[in-house]
């Protein structure tokens, strides 16, 4: 596999908790709309 790595990553997967993948979700809008209400204030 190490001899034909770049065959070999592009068949690599990420795999992410459902669970998880909403919490990285939630904290990017949290951060998006805390980012939106600061331009809204100026």
């Amino acid at each position: 596999m190490l001899d034909n790595w770049s065959d070999y990553v592009t068949k690599f997967i990420k795999v992410v908790p459902i669970e998880y993948k909403k919490v990285l979700h939630d904290e990017k809008m949290a951060s998006l709309n805390a980012k939106i209400a600061t331009m809204q204030l100026d």
